[in-house]
């Protein structure tokens, strides 16, 4: 196994505190939840054989029959809106990541601070305002990808504690 491999693998277990937060905010606001079980590939080869169809649904209020797609990420960064977050724009997800759920993308990413008390929402109907922009990732040895980001004007920012 790759030191890449394994690093994605330590990553995928920790996401999970992040999206269970998440999905308690929705719970706590009355929402019905559904979180599919998480699998991981053994090796780097066969990953696309273990992709999921989405880290956090939601059932609408108001349309029992409509469940919404949310995507959760937990980062390593303080921020609680646009005031103190650090950059010029904002890392909403790998491209390929975003590309390969179309033609029917998640509704937003809920994408929590450091201390997952604060969450910066990104929907997806701002996609017209996103662009591209290579990044060396930090996390993997020798590993740039193309990444979707978002003018900080278009991001909702919200205290998701309960």
């Amino acid at each position: 196994m790759t030191e890449n491999h394994k690093k994605f693998q330590e990553h995928l277990k920790e996401s999970t505190k992040a999206l269970f937060i998440v999905a308690h905010y929705f719970h706590h606001h009355g929402y019905t939840i559904r979180i599919n079980g998480q699998k991981c590939s053994p090796t780097a080869s066969n990953h696309e054989e273990y992709a999921d169809d989405g880290d956090l649904f939601i059932q609408m209020k108001d349309d029992q029959e409509k469940w919404v797609r949310i995507e959760v990420k937990g980062l390593n960064t303080e921020f609680t809106n646009s005031n103190d977050w650090p950059f010029k724009n904002f890392m909403v997800c790998a491209k390929h990541s975003y590309d390969k759920t179309l033609p029917d993308p998640p509704s937003c990413y809920y994408i929590l601070n450091k201390t997952r008390t604060y969450a910066a929402i990104v929907k997806t109907n701002t996609f017209d305002h996103w662009f591209t922009r290579t990044v060396k990732c930090g996390n993997y040895k020798n590993v740039s990808q193309e990444f979707y980001h978002c003018p900080l004007d278009k991001i909702k920012w919200v205290n998701i504690e309960i």
